[in-house]
């Protein structure tokens, strides 16, 4: 199986952080979802580019929503009316802003209500500090401290949207289980601090890795999964051997000491109409287990 030769990977721990600035206060215009699907609560969008809302993946602002059409309303700066505006883009069910139906647009105002299937925005008008307060809970709610990789309530909300929005066609979906196999021995030879980081420089290498096939995220301690759009068994399997690679070449220094680790790492795939999401995992742990088995820092079918 061919792989792609990656160089290995150092990071000095004892770093300094480098802390981003400041932007300048001044009036910006952003929405943000306040009833609606689980996963998609308290998403927020700063309105610097227009935004297209709907629950298709040609949307860049996709929601869960099967009352929503794939392309439902668009939300911008609109020049002639020198203000942001919601059209509607010949939607099934309509948009409405406070209760009126949109025919054509409506000009936004501060706080308004834009109502799209069964999910409901706020537009609001804020200064760059409470965008960026938003932009830190939009971030708290969807995504895994430690790693930056959505958090398991958003994954498992993508895998079944990506699972039913393309049955229709049989695209192939590969599931991976992924498990640290040294991560008590660093905690205790080293800290728990050494393994926090440890779990935080291998998500961001999954996330790498997996970043424009799928999505990956961390449900355990030392536990991820991803999912693979378009991709059989064999991609799944190959996609997975470039992780273990990365990861074994992966060094975390600190002033004392260097600290390596390896990963197992089941796959399991199918085509999404015969797919049941929960199966497919189960089937990847059940591939995981068999990693182990094999003397683990391997990928198992």
């Amino acid at each position: 199986m061919k792989t792609r030769q990656r160089k290995a990977r150092t990071i000095r721990i004892s770093r300094d952080d480098v802390a981003g600035s400041g932007w300048p206060r001044a009036t910006r215009a952003a929405v943000q979802v306040v009833v609606g699907a689980p996963e998609d609560l308290g998403m927020h969008e700063p309105l610097d580019t227009p935004l297209v809302v709907g629950r298709g993946d040609e949307a860049n602002f996709r929601i869960s929503d099967d009352s929503a059409s794939r392309l439902h309303a668009w939300v911008g700066w609109d020049e002639e009316e020198d203000g942001y505006v919601c059209r509607d883009m010949d939607s099934t069910n309509g948009t409405f802003v406070n209760g009126e139906l949109v025919q054509g647009q409506l000009v936004l105002t501060h706080s308004d209500r834009i109502e799209i299937g069964e999910t409901l925005f706020e537009f609001k008008l804020a200064d760059d500090k409470e965008i960026e307060n938003q932009e830190k809970i939009e971030a708290w709610l969807s995504t895994d401290e430690l790693t930056g990789l959505p958090n398991k309530r958003r994954f498992d909300a993508q895998l079944r949207r990506r699972v039913k929005n393309l049955a229709a066609q049989g695209t192939w979906i590969a599931i991976l289980m992924l498990d640290l196999d040294n991560l008590k021995s660093i905690n205790d030879h080293h800290g728990h601090h050494m393994g926090s980081r440890t779990i935080c420089e291998v998500g961001q290498i999954i996330g790498e890795i997996v970043a424009g096939r799928g999505v990956g995220t961390r449900f355990g301690g030392d536990e991820y999964t991803a999912f693979l759009v378009g991709h059989n068994l064999e991609d799944g399997l190959e996609v997975g051997e470039q992780i273990r690679a990365s990861i074994e070449e992966l060094q975390l220094e600190t002033d004392e000491v260097v600290v390596r680790t390896t990963i197992s790492i089941g796959v399991a795939a199918a085509p999404c109409n015969e797919l049941d999401p929960e199966w497919l995992c189960r089937e990847a742990d059940k591939a995981l287990y068999r990693a182990k088995d094999k003397g683990r820092n391997t990928v198992s079918e």
